[in-house]
């Protein structure tokens, strides 16, 4: 019961991972334009 209560569980979360990662790359991307621009007004910090 241990072993396949986790592995059906994580089916899904899968499944969902998959959303939330297409979702977070477009996030990490336009986090990382803000960064780059706010690191150009310092150039002191490397990227």
């Amino acid at each position: 019961m241990v072993i396949k209560f986790p592995l059906e569980i994580n089916r899904p979360h899968l499944r969902r991972n998959l959303s939330i990662s297409r979702l977070a790359r477009h996030m990490i991307l336009l986090n990382y334009i803000e960064i780059s621009l706010f690191l150009r007004n310092y150039p002191v910090y490397p990227i």
